[in-house]
């Protein structure tokens, strides 16, 4: 189920490189990309961690989920802040959010400890629909902003239902879903990136 992901990861950094070398309608400016590569890349990893993880179960491979993951959460809320904000602000923002995330989670791997980890998650699943919704846009296509956080939402619900999930099918468990959620997630993400255009 990790097998989604790492497509969507590296095709999205794919289409990343080359709007950025034909200079296409999904960056009005090239520094834009920055944000969108770093989240691609780290959902590329995220897969690749959690195929550890859960090939050999324990802390030391669930860092190698959690790191790349907190980078996900950053750079969406980063390129959340730099469309609907101001790009500086989003631009200089981005390495303090990627500092507080990789710290989350070295944080929890060294004390036990995940409320910064958690944080990280929420502050990142409440402010960008926030800032969407409020904020205009530089783009078109807003609304897959609002259905790729809807995605997450739901792979987080199917995590927590885990076993209730495989008990109504018996096929696929809520975990399973969470992987096939937020791949879908990031397939609408990219989606927007590839449609998108200037406003005005």
């Amino acid at each position: 189920s990790n097998l989604p992901l790492l497509l969507v990861g590296l095709w999205g950094l794919r289409f990343c490189v080359n709007a950025l070398l034909r200079s296409t309608a999904a960056f009005s400016n090239r520094v834009e990309a920055v944000p969108w590569m770093v989240l691609f890349a780290a959902i590329a990893f995220t897969a690749c961690g959690s195929a550890w993880y859960h090939s050999r179960p324990g802390d030391d491979s669930l860092l190698w989920d959690r790191l790349p993951l907190a980078l996900v959460f950053t750079s969406v809320l980063g390129a959340a802040i730099a469309e609907r904000i101001e790009l500086r602000a989003g631009l200089l923002t981005l390495p303090v959010l990627f500092a507080f995330g990789e710290f989350s989670v070295l944080y929890w791997y060294s004390a036990g400890d995940l409320r910064y980890y958690v944080a990280v998650q929420t502050t990142a699943i409440v402010i960008v629909p926030l800032l969407t919704t409020l904020l205009p846009g530089s783009y078109t296509h807003a609304r897959y902003w609002h259905v790729a956080v809807g995605l997450y939402l739901l792979s987080k619900l199917a995590e927590l239902g885990d076993g209730l999930v495989f008990a109504g099918g018996g096929v696929l468990s809520g975990h399973t879903c969470k992987h096939l959620l937020a791949a879908a997630a990031g397939g609408v993400v990219l989606r927007m990136l590839q449609r998108r255009q200037p406003c005005g």
